[in-house]
């Protein structure tokens, strides 16, 4: 939540951003007031992937730019137009007031709805050998071409039953026995 303070002695004032205010003042006062307060409009959503966005929230830099630029276009007006001065910025009041509570039921209400994750992960392909039938184009003859797609592995036989030996589940190694104990053994050398 950003305190909007107003500050007549400029105390961040920058040239650059002068002179873009100066360009800008080529419209009427009015309109361009108007124009700002419209561009604070905390209310404005942005539909987006993730749900509803706040286009300006009332705690970023751009909201705190609006509201200075706002401010310094609210000074070019005449003291002697005094009500008008006065009725922008009871506007600019109203409206800040008004954000903050959007903003306060908007965060409490909105919950943020958990898509539920796709599986975009590839299944993988069975580690089983598959047979096509080609011809030799030198000979003609029908072969049979094998291949694993699992490992890459691929090769051209002339059995056709080889299919069934390649798919067999493969023997597990049995494991080796724990060495047995013999006793003690002690060597004795001399040492010369």
């Amino acid at each position: 939540m950003l305190d909007i303070s107003i500050d007549t002695n400029y105390s961040n004032y920058d040239a650059i951003k002068y002179y873009s205010y100066e360009t800008t003042l080529q419209t009427p006062i009015e309109e361009m007031l108007q124009s700002y307060l419209s561009d604070l409009d905390a209310t404005k959503l942005c539909k987006t992937s993730k749900g509803l966005v706040q286009i300006v929230s009332t705690n970023s830099f751009r909201y705190k730019e609006i509201v200075e630029r706002f401010i310094r276009t609210l000074f070019r007006i005449p003291y002697s137009d005094y009500i008008i001065y006065n009725f922008f910025l009871d506007a600019l009041m109203k409206r800040h007031q008004e954000n903050i509570e959007f903003e306060l039921n908007f965060n409490s209400i909105q919950t943020v709805k958990e898509k539920p994750i796709k599986n975009n992960k590839k299944s993988k392909v069975p580690n089983k050998y598959v047979r096509s039938e080609t011809h030799n184009l030198f000979t003609g003859e029908l072969v049979y071409d094998y291949t694993n797609f699992a490992t890459g592995d691929s090769f051209v036989s002339s059995n056709p039953d080889l299919l069934e030996e390649l798919n067999a589940p493969k023997k597990k190694k049995e494991k080796k026995q724990p060495r047995k104990e013999f006793g003690k053994i002690l060597l004795k050398f001399s040492i010369k």
